[in-house]
């Protein structure tokens, strides 16, 4: 006989405060990163990206974390034991890649057509929102065919594709800022090497994730005045509670962002590709969350957060194997609710990354690097070896052209 009794999910752990850490920073990295490419790299209107782009992008990764955490129970339910949620938020490439091909050109041609600033910063962000409602509409319509397209592409593909994401786009950048200021930097790693790769316990069963952190922003406020770190932050406190509504208007330009189309489909492709890999990661771990269920949810999200004014796209995370040794369950992604719609719904986003420094977080994001980029090795039969260090190399590529465009 079938048992139908309802199982009571331990949802909450003390794992999830330090998996919390990684995918809070995350979100709050890219959204910064996407503030400071706009106005300093397109002087991009101020106003515009705190009251529009930041809740509704912001808006996209609350309603996304709320559906992983019901996606979370459902398999709780379904297999009568605790399991780990799926880290989500978004998607870097994507989000940096939308603000510099699609949101700063169009501004710029918006500008040359004559408008004022603010009016080419409407019509530029307007023109953002209608791409990524197109990228949900995309994910959504290869949701159907998910669980097909992954039976037919092995294993290690997908794990040897998202561990050359972790090395080339996830590791190489943070490594950079650990050792732009390395007394800062090398003392985070250090925590971070010896409680999570050399076992070594804290006090009062504090996770190395956090202690690394904590650590490592004490080192940089302490090493100021010797020179060693950087200088006081300048922490802008201007607050208040910015709370997006839905908007269509996107359709206005609706000419414009069918020109963009050739950069939305395949920036849509990565993450629905993506998404295969993070779900192979995840089954071959022991949690077998359903392909087209994970799609669907993060096409309803991107086109959530682009209805309420966002230009990034959602996608789930790829540091399952990280969030696992943490013994994470799904605590965090309501953590992540909490803190980063704070941070995006009341101006505290640019609070907390200037108080944080880069160096103190970047060896977080070096860990859950390693910990992705292994899982093909250790899942996989070694006689694929040679196909998943080939599968390393387009991300390697793409690193590169990053680094000569920059």
């Amino acid at each position: 006989m079938k048992n139908n009794s309802i199982y009571k999910y331990n949802w909450f752990s003390t794992g999830d405060y330090a998996a919390s850490a990684t995918i809070i920073f995350d979100n709050l990295s890219v959204l910064t990163f996407m503030d400071l490419i706009l106005q300093f790299g397109y002087h991009f209107p101020t106003d515009i990206i705190i009251s529009n782009i930041i809740p509704g992008t912001v808006f996209g990764i609350l309603i996304g974390n709320l559906l992983f955490i019901w996606l979370a129970f459902r398999l709780s339910q379904k297999e009568k034991r605790d399991v780990i949620g799926l880290p989500f938020g978004l998607d870097a490439p994507s989000a940096i890649g939308y603000v510099v091909c699609i949101l700063g050109p169009a501004y710029n041609m918006y500008l040359a057509s004559g408008l004022n600033s603010h009016a080419a910063g409407i019509k530029a962000w307007q023109t953002g929102v209608g791409c990524l409602f197109f990228t949900g509409i995309i994910k959504l319509f290869f949701s159907v065919f998910a669980q097909r397209l992954k039976s037919y592409i092995p294993a290690c593909a997908l794990l040897g594709t998202i561990g050359g994401v972790a090395i080339a786009l996830i590791g190489f950048f943070p490594l950079i800022s650990l050792f732009q200021v390395p007394a800062v930097g090398l003392i985070s790693l250090s925590f971070i090497l010896l409680t999570m790769f050399a076992k070594v316990k804290l006090p009062f069963k504090l996770s190395g994730v956090p202690a690394s952190i904590i650590m490592g922003t004490i080192a940089y406020y302490l090493l100021i005045p010797f020179h060693l770190s950087g200088t006081i932050p300048s922490i802008n406190m201007n607050l208040g509670f910015l709370l997006p509504l839905p908007n269509f208007n996107f359709f206005s330009q609706l000419q414009a962002i069918i020109s963009y189309l050739p950069i939305v489909i395949p920036f849509s492709l990565l993450v629905v590709f993506g998404t295969m890999s993070v779900v192979e990661a995840a089954e071959c771990l022991g949690e077998r969350y359903n392909i087209r269920a994970i799609m669907f949810v993060d096409g309803i999200s991107t086109i959530a957060a682009s209805i309420f004014g966002g230009i990034g796209q959602t996608t789930p995370y790829a540091g399952f194997p990280a969030y696992q040794k943490l013994g994470a369950r799904s605590g965090f992604l309501l953590i992540n609710i909490i803190v980063v719609g704070v941070g995006g719904l009341f101006g505290l986003v640019g609070v907390i990354i200037d108080f944080i420094p880069e160096a103190a977080v970047a060896p977080v994001l070096l860990y859950v690097a390693f910990e992705i980029a292994t899982q093909g090795f250790v899942q996989c039969d070694k006689k694929y070896v040679p196909v998943i260090l080939f599968s390393f190399f387009p991300s390697i590529a793409r690193l590169l052209e990053i680094k000569i465009t920059d």
